[in-house]
């Protein structure tokens, strides 16, 4: 289940889909990528919806996995790989 989350966000991200890349974290998760420190939905939102990665989509793909999950309790951390493609 956690691993169709994560390949859940590079298909709505690739597509331009504010809500639906954003419904893949916790409202109150923090997604720190290489382009910012994003906490909250709102804020993965905003990235989404902004101009630079709108330029992108339709010339986007993302690759995600591998992904090594590890659970404990009612908590999950995952550990992977996510590498962009775009064409130009």
């Amino acid at each position: 289940a956690i691993h169709r989350l994560i390949v859940r966000y590079g298909l709505a991200v690739d597509v331009g889909d504010a809500g639906a890349t954003a419904a893949v974290f916790e409202p109150d998760g923090i997604y720190d990528a290489d382009v910012r420190l994003m906490r909250g939905r709102g804020d993965v939102e905003d990235m989404v919806r902004s101009e630079r990665h709108q330029a992108m989509v339709g010339s986007c793909a993302h690759q995600i996995g591998p992904a090594v999950v590890r659970v404990a309790g009612d908590r999950a951390t995952a550990l992977g790989y996510s590498r962009v493609y775009l064409r130009q």
